[in-house]
C-alpha cells in the first residue's frame, strides 16, 4: 500500500481534507470541525517533509508531542499521586478538553502499552501502511518521564483509522550505553534512593498507612533529606488527625497545635470556632444582640440568620400577647353564655374531650327524680355518641322522649370540650307521628292504605326485596250495609280485619285499598 506522506509521492495537503466530511460529523461536536483538525496537523507536516525530510520532521513532531506533555503534567496533572489516580486525572483531563482517551493497556519495568483514541471520525482518511503518530509519541513518551523519572522510547505500533481513530504505542526504557558499569550502578543505586525518598513523600500524602524506610537503605548524602521527610510525616499525621478532629466537631489538645508548625491556620479556626460556639450558646438561650465580623460570607448569613431570628421573636411575642388578649375575651363571652343558659328552658351540657362534664343548667335541686333520670339517660347518650359539630336527635327509649340536639367543639379554661344544646322535642315528634298515622291508616280498621301500600311497594321494588302481593274482597259487604246500616257493615269489615291480622307475619303489609278490598305483602315469600 502507498505511503500518502512520503517526499517522492506527489502529494498535496487537499487530499488529506477532500474526505466526505459529513458522514463524521454525528461523532463529533459543531465547534470542531475535523476538516479544520485534518488542515493544520497535515499541513505542518507537508510543509516539514519538503523542508527537513521525513526522519527530521517525525523528530520535531515528537519534540512538540513532549513539550505538550510537560504543559499537561506541569498544569493539570499530580505527578506524587499513584499510577491508577495519576493516569485517571490525565485520562479525564484529555476527555475534558476533547484531545482524546489516553488507556494504559499494560505495564513493566520491560515495556509499558499505552492507546490513545480520538473523539472525530477517520473512516474517510486512507488506509496506510505505516503510522504517522509521531507528534503522539512524544507526548506518551513526556508523559511517562514525568511521572516516572525515566526515558522512554515510544513506537507507535498500530493505528486504527477507520470509525473512531485508536493508536497503539509501545515505551521501552532508554539505556545509557555510553557509561561504565561502576557508574551505571551507582547511579542506579542513587535512583533507587530517589525513588525510596519520592515513594515515601507521595505515601505520606496520599496513603493513610504509610511505612517508614529504614535508615540503612539511604545513602548518606540523602540522610538530611530523609531526616526532614521523616519529621515531615509526623508533622502530616498529627495534621491530619487535628483536622479529621475538627471535622466532626472535636477540639484536638492545644499542645497539639501549638508543636505542629504546620497548624497555624488551624489554630486560628479553632479560636474562631471556639468563639463561635460561646455566641451559639448565647443565641440558644435567646440574646440576639451576638455579631459575627470574622468568618467572612459565613458572617454575613450568621447575623442575617440572627436579625430573621430576632424579627420572629418580635413577631411571636406580639402573636401571644393577641392570643391572650382574645383568650381572655373569649373566656368573658363564656361566662356570658354560662349565664345566659343558666336562664334557658333548654339543657346545655359542656364536656370535655374524654367525656367529662364540665357545665351543665340543669338544676338537680329544683327537679324531680323523672327529670334527674332523663338528664341522665340524656348525657349517657351524648358521651356514647361519636356525632359532633352538627344538629342530630336522640331517642331515649326508657322515658319516651325524643331531644334535638346541636353540637360543636370550642374551647374553654384552656382545653377543648364541646357544647350540646339539647331541646325536648316529644310533643312535635308525637304530633308528626299521629299526622303520619292519619296519612298511612284507615280511619275505620286502623290498618295501613292505600298510600302506604304503593309507597312501601316502591320501596321494596328499588331494594330488591322478594314480596308476594294478594289481592280480596268482602262477599255482601253492599247487603250488609242496605240492610242494616254502615254500623253492621263496619263490624263486619272490622272483624274480618282482625282475623287476618291475627294469622299474618309482623313484617307482612296489610292494607285497605278501597271499600271492600283488601291487599297484602307477603315480605321474602314466594
Amino acid at each position: 500500500m502507498s505511503n500518502i506522506l512520503d517526499d517522492d509521492k506527489n502529494t498535496k495537503i487537499s487530499d488529506y481534507v477532500t474526505a466526505n466530511i459529513k458522514d463524521g460529523e454525528k461523532y463529533m461536536e459543531d465547534n470542531m470541525p475535523v476538516v479544520l483538525y485534518r488542515l493544520i496537523q497535515y499541513s505542518i507536516k507537508n510543509t516539514l517533509n519538503n523542508e527537513c525530510g521525513n526522519e527530521k520532521a517525525d523528530e520535531l513532531f515528537r519534540k512538540a508531542g513532549y513539550r505538550a506533555a510537560d504543559f499537561i503534567c506541569e498544569n493539570i496533572s499530580d505527578n506524587l499521586c499513584d499510577i491508577n489516580n495519576f493516569f485517571n486525572e490525565i485520562q479525564k483531563k484529555f476527555e475534558y478538553f476533547r484531545i482524546g482517551i489516553i488507556k494504559i493497556e499494560s505495564w513493566s519495568n520491560e515495556k509499558i502499552v499505552v492507546t490513545v483514541s480520538e473523539n472525530q471520525d477517520y473512516s474517510d482518511l486512507p488506509i496506510l501502511d505505516k503510522t504517522i503518530c509521531v507528534y503522539e509519541e512524544g507526548m506518551v513518551a513526556g508523559i511517562l518521564e514525568n511521572y516516572t523519572h525515566k526515558k522512554y522510547k515510544v513506537k507507535g505500533i498500530d493505528c486504527s483509522a477507520t470509525g473512531v481513530r485508536v493508536c497503539k504505542f509501545e515505551a521501552e526504557p532508554e539505556e545509557k550505553l555510553n557509561n561504565l558499569k561502576e557508574d551505571e550502578n551507582k547511579d542506579e543505586n542513587k535512583d533507587k534512593n530517589k525513588d525510596i525518598l519520592f515513594e515515601f513523600l507521595r505515601d505520606m500524602i496520599y496513603n493513610s498507612n504509610t511505612s517508614i524506610p529504614d535508615e540503612k537503605d539511604i545513602q548518606p548524602e540523602n540522610l538530611k533529606l530523609f531526616k526532614g521527610l521523616k519529621k515531615l510525616y509526623f508533622l502530616l499525621n498529627d495534621y491530619k488527625k487535628i483536622a479529621e478532629a475538627m471535622s466532626n466537631g472535636i477540639f484536638p489538645d492545644e499542645k497539639l497545635i501549638e508543636q505542629n508548625p504546620l497548624c497555624s491556620p488551624i489554630k486560628s479556626l479553632e479560636a474562631n470556632l471556639k468563639h463561635l460556639v460561646w455566641q451559639t450558646k448565647k443565641v440558644a438561650e435567646g440574646d440576639y444582640s451576638q455579631k459575627v465580623y470574622f468568618m467572612g460570607e459565613f458572617s454575613d448569613s450568621f447575623n442575617m440568620m440572627l436579625k430573621q431570628l430576632n424579627q420572629r421573636e418580635i413577631m411571636k411575642k406580639e402573636e401571644l400577647k393577641k392570643i391572650k388578649y382574645e383568650n381572655q375575651n373569649l373566656h368573658d363571652t363564656n361566662n356570658m353564655l354560662v349565664e345566659i343558659s343558666d336562664q334557658m328552658a333548654d339543657i346545655i351540657l359542656i364536656i370535655s374531650t374524654d367525656n367529662k362534664l364540665i357545665y351543665s343548667n340543669f338544676n338537680e335541686i329544683n327537679k324531680n327524680n323523672s327529670d334527674k333520670k332523663t338528664f341522665k339517660c340524656l348525657f349517657n347518650k351524648i358521651i356514647n355518641s361519636d356525632t359532633h359539630d352538627k344538629q342530630w336527635e336522640v331517642f331515649l327509649e326508657t322515658e319516651n322522649k325524643y331531644f334535638g340536639i346541636s353540637s360543636f367543639k370550642s374551647r374553654k379554661d384552656n382545653q377543648d370540650v364541646y357544647f350540646h344544646i339539647a331541646e325536648d322535642i316529644t310533643s312535635k315528634r308525637f304530633k308528626e307521628k299521629n299526622l303520619e298515622e292519619k296519612a298511612y291508616k284507615d280511619d275505620i280498621t286502623g290498618i295501613y292504605n292505600r298510600r302506604y301500600l304503593l309507597m312501601k311497594m316502591k320501596d321494596w321494588v328499588s331494594k330488591k326485596i322478594k314480596f308476594t302481593l294478594c289481592f280480596f274482597d268482602l262477599d255482601n259487604l253492599k247487603y250488609i250495609n242496605d240492610t242494616y246500616g254502615h254500623v253492621y257493615g263496619d263490624s263486619y269489615i272490622k272483624e274480618v280485619v282482625s282475623i287476618i291480622s291475627s294469622s299474618i307475619r309482623e313484617n307482612d303489609i296489610f292494607a285497605r285499598i278501597g271499600g271492600d278490598e283488601f291487599a297484602i305483602l307477603f315480605k321474602n315469600c314466594e
